[in-house]
């Protein structure tokens, strides 16, 4: 960042962004993504603005980018958390294949912090976002799937996160996670399937981190304890290969066993059984 203060390169990068050349373009994205927020927040709104009506790699990196501003900028600006928010929004709602795909990376970007879920929660925006991420968890298509599977996980991960001075998401005291909440519960039995019974293993490891991100909130973990054979089916590592689905499946049923009232949905013969997996640690074959 020093050197490119010191030696203009940042405004020669800005000049790229209007140059014919797609490839060069897409380079100086990547590059000026990499600057710290202070250095590139007045460039944003030009690459949201920049992104409308476009389709294709060009527009994606040019939300990218804007995504990873906001979820790394220290105090976003509400402006541009709007205009972002709008942006990712009409593409959720209007884009297939592809286009979609990297929207959902879009939004997986900005919500994988605190700060950024904070900024986007704010606006009107947001609530849509949710509701189509959420319907774009269930598509047929794998990639789609996939990627709104990361955006779900981040936005829970990072809603435990939030603490003063970030605010929470408005609606979030209603109770249950608000909007995000709602959603994710919603999801519960379809991610439990996933996560037991799916034979692609990059299904089955989104649906565990989406499990493990829905167990970090007391709402979220009795909604998934309740889906028959949750339990078990998580517990149960026989017929798994692979490190990281091994320690998915534990930092699952650790986050579940936080909150002490899911003794109460479970029983206390059950719970007992999550305590000893848990204390095993991820590598024990079995325990279901």
């Amino acid at each position: 960042a020093e050197r490119c203060r010191g030696t203009r390169a940042k405004q020669e990068l800005e000049l790229l962004l209007g140059c014919d050349d797609m490839l060069l373009q897409m380079n100086a994205i990547e590059v000026l993504s990499m600057l710290p927020p202070s250095d590139c927040g007045e460039l944003i709104p030009r690459l949201i603005d920049t992104s409308e009506n476009l389709t294709g790699a060009l527009p994606s990196s040019l939300l990218l980018c804007a995504s990873r501003y906001l979820a790394h900028a220290p105090t976003p600006p509400p402006p541009i958390a709007a205009k972002l928010s709008a942006a990712l929004c009409t593409r959720l709602q209007t884009s297939k294949s592809q286009d979609l795909v990297d929207a959902l990376s879009c939004l997986a970007a900005c919500v994988a912090s605190p700060r950024g879920l904070s900024a986007l929660a704010q606006c009107d925006g947001f609530a849509p976002c949710v509701v189509s991420c959420g319907a774009c968890a269930e598509a047929t298509h794998e990639a789609t799937r996939l990627a709104a599977l990361d955006a779900i996980a981040n936005a829970l991960t990072s809603l435990r996160g939030i603490n003063p001075p970030v605010p929470p998401p408005p609606d979030v005291a209603e109770g249950r996670g608000g909007v995000l909440g709602k959603v994710g519960c919603g999801l519960a039995s379809f991610v439990v399937s996933l996560a037991t019974k799916s034979p692609i293993m990059e299904q089955r490891f989104a649906a565990l981190s989406v499990l493990a991100a829905l167990c970090l909130h007391e709402w979220g973990a009795k909604a998934a304890v309740c889906v028959e054979g949750m339990v078990g089916g998580v517990m149960d590592g026989k017929g798994v290969s692979g490190k990281k689905i091994l320690e998915e499946k534990h930092q699952v049923m650790k986050n579940a066993c936080l909150h002490a009232s899911i003794a109460q949905v479970v029983g206390p013969e059950v719970y007992g059984r999550m305590q000893a997996y848990v204390s095993q640690g991820p590598y024990v074959v079995g325990g279901g």
